[in-house]
C-alpha cells in the first residue's frame, strides 16, 4: 500500500514535529518507559506517573518538564507554550496498528529512546521535519534550523540515516549514512536541488510506503491507548514496576 502525497509541504502550519515508529507490542514498548521511570524514583526520589485516557492530552503538543536549577529562563518562558508536559508520551496509530508512536517532547532530542535493543531488535523508525527553535514564533527566528530526515533500525541492518538540514552556521547539508532500503523511493535523490531530495513531502511519503499515514498521525491526532509518562499526579506512579526496573536497568546502567 502506497498513500499519496500531495506536491506542496504537508501541515505547513506544524513548524515543528517528531515521532518514532515501533513495531512492536505496545505493552513492551510501555515497559520500557515503566522501567526508566521507575529507575527514577528509586536513584533521585522524584516521583514519576503514567497518565492515561484524557490525561495524556494526546491532541497537544508534548512540552518537556523544566526545572529553575537545571534550565535558563528563556527555556523555562518557551515551555509555558505548552499546556501538557513530560518526558515521552506513547499511543498507537489508528490507520497501523502494528506500530506503537512514541512522541518526545519538543526541543528534547531524545530521538528514538534506544528502543531498537528494548523491543528485540523490532524495526524502529525516527522521523523528524520542520523549523527548530526554542522560540515559539520558529518562523521569525533568525538562528532557527530547518531540518528533515529519518534514522532507521532493523535486526541485521546498521543505522539508515538520511538527512536535509539548513542553518545560519552551517549552510545547507544532506547527511547521507548506509545504503537505502526498500521502503525509499530513490528517485527523490537524484533531484535538481538538494532539498528535494529529503523534505516533509518526501518523508511523508516514505512513511506512506510503510503504511502509516503521516497526515492521520501528525495531522489529525487520529492516535488510540495514550500514555504519558510525567512529573505530574496525572495518573499513577510508576514506582510498582520492579520487573521493568531490573531490565531497564541491566541494559542501560
Amino acid at each position: 500500500m502506497v498513500l499519496m502525497v500531495p506536491q506542496v509541504a504537508p501541515l505547513p502550519e506544524v513548524h515543528w514535529l517528531e515521532g518514532t515508529f515501533v513495531r512492536a507490542d505496545l505493552d513492551v514498548v510501555l515497559a520500557r518507559f515503566r522501567g526508566e521511570m521507575a529507575t527514577v524514583i528509586a536513584r533521585q526520589n522524584v516521583q514519576q506517573h503514567e497518565a492515561t485516557g484524557e490525561n495524556a492530552g494526546i491532541q497537544k503538543p508534548l512540552g518537556q518538564e523544566t526545572f529553575p536549577h537545571m534550565h535558563p529562563p528563556h527555556r523555562r518562558k518557551a515551555e509555558q507554550g505548552f499546556s501538557v508536559h513530560g518526558f515521552a508520551r506513547v499511543s498507537v496509530p489508528i490507520c497501523n496498528p502494528d506500530w506503537v508512536f512514541v512522541e518526545p517532547p519538543f526541543g528534547l532530542g531524545t530521538g528514538h529512546f534506544f528502543l531498537h535493543e528494548w523491543c528485540h531488535k523490532a524495526p524502529v523508525l525516527h522521523v523528524w521535519s520542520g523549523l527548530f527553535s526554542y522560540e515559539l514564533d520558529a518562523a521569525h527566528d533568525k538562528d532557527a534550523m530547518e531540518t528533515h530526515g529519518f534514522c532507521y533500525e532493523a535486526e541485521g541492518r546498521q543505522m539508515r540515516w538520511l538527512e536535509w538540514r539548513r542553518s545560519v552556521d552551517e549552510g545547507t547539508r544532506l547527511i547521507k549514512r548506509r545504503k537505502p532500503l526498500p521502503f525509499e523511493n530513490t528517485a527523490h535523490y537524484t533531484a535538481k536541488r538538494t532539498k528535494d531530495r529529503m523534505n516533509r513531502r518526501v518523508l511523508f511519503e516514505l512513511l506512506g510506503n510503510l503504511e502509516i499515514d503521516a497526515l492521520s498521525v501528525f495531522g489529525n491526532r487520529a492516535l488510540k491507548d495514550p500514555h504519558l509518562y510525567t512529573i505530574e499526579p496525572l495518573g499513577e506512579t510508576c514506582a510498582g514496576y520492579v520487573e521493568d526496573r531490573a531490565r531497564y536497568e541491566s541494559l542501560y546502567s
